[in-house]
């Protein structure tokens, strides 16, 4: 199935193969767009960046990298509101794919009431009708992407730019960096290469028909979770993610051999700046533990930047999640079930509404 192209692409009705494989160019025009906005001056004493879903993936993958290099915190909002700490030395980068996202449309409100240096990142709706009512800085971004979760590269880069714009931190040669390492990744994991030498397409086939738990752990958590987050909407497939050492404490008695374990698999997520401390424990709780799983494999970051590092490893799982689809004889784009939610809470609210 995998090696035959044209079958693919006959599912995938929303071309989210093409989307995917244009992922390094897309961080390249991303930038272009980004180092285009009339950033103002703002010295914020912490940052927070509001988004749900696809869209909020990147404020988690911004928080993962700056923790070594900021001096100041970053925090994520998955929510209706913000933080109480958030007032007016506090930057709000909030984004939505479409604009429309209601938890998100609330925290710009949230902000603007607190009077948070606030930015919005869209690409229509709503969101950017607000912040060219109230002259909120905007970062327009294309409207053309199939889904949010394919709009990664456009709605993670003007975090990126943005903090080098305000003086919080240098990021563009860690993204010139990235985009030549995934570069060089995208030709080993596009639909033509076939599965005897791309690791996406072995690794869908290995987690194909299982639950899989992917640990990440340091600069990769946030990486763990687009990976869990990619396999729940383009497969479907129930899935977990969870860190090192912090599972350690928790999750690793679940891996006993008096359950089910069998019908999980595990894939970890490395880092090639490992400490040893957490190698002995990756590698002992792999010895201990995931013994118990169906299988256990690993996913190697590549470059030596931070970006690069994060990127290459969620890239391979965006594949990855392409190709179980495939297995599965899907069309990875719909999520049916996301917009029966949305439909059934307008139902409710105009109910409860005209009681």
């Amino acid at each position: 199935m995998l090696d035959d192209v044209e079958r693919m692409r006959a599912l995938d009705r929303s071309a989210l193969l093409d989307t995917v494989g244009a992922f390094p160019d897309q961080l390249r025009h991303a930038t272009i767009i980004a180092e285009g906005v009339d950033w103002p001056t703002m010295d914020p004493r912490n940052v927070v960046v509001a988004g749900m879903g696809g869209s909020g993936i990147s404020g988690q993958l911004l928080r993962d990298w700056a923790r070594d290099r900021l001096d100041v915190p970053v925090d994520v909002v998955n929510d209706y509101h913000l933080p109480a700490y958030c007032g007016d030395r506090t930057l709000v980068f909030v984004e939505s794919y479409s604009g429309n996202t209601e938890e998100t449309l609330s925290c710009f409100e949230d902000a603007m009431m607190r009077g948070c240096q606030t930015v919005a990142i869209a690409s229509g709706g709503e969101l950017v009708a607000r912040a060219r009512q109230r002259g909120v800085p905007l970062v327009m971004i294309p409207d053309d992407l199939p889904v949010p979760r394919a709009a990664t590269a456009y709605l993670l880069v003007p975090l990126l730019v943005g903090m080098e714009a305000v003086g919080l931190a240098y990021a563009l040669d860690e993204l010139r960096e990235a985009h030549t390492v995934l570069s060089g990744i995208q030709k080993q994991l596009a639909p033509a290469t076939p599965t005897d030498g791309n690791p996406a397409k072995q690794m869908a086939h290995s987690l194909h028909g299982t639950i899989p738990v992917i640990y990440g752990h340091g600069l990769l958590g946030a990486a763990a979770r687009r990976w869990r987050c990619q396999l729940n909407e383009n497969p479907k497939m129930l899935a977990r993610d969870d860190v090192f050492p912090e599972c350690n404490h928790n999750d690793t008695p679940a891996w006993g051999e008096s359950g089910n374990q069998d019908l999980f698999s595990v894939v970890i997520l490395r880092d090639n700046m490992e400490d040893q401390d957490t190698i002995d424990r990756i590698e002992l709780t792999r010895e201990i533990a995931f013994r118990n799983a169906r299988l256990t494999c690993e996913v190697r970051a590549q470059g030596e930047g931070a970006l690069a590092r994060i990127l290459s490893t969620t890239y391979v799982g965006d594949y990855t999640s392409l190709y179980l689809a495939f297995l599965k004889g899907m069309d990875p784009a719909p999520v049916e079930m996301i917009e029966d939610l949305k439909k059934a809470l307008k139902t409710r609210r105009a109910d409860r509404e005209g009681q």
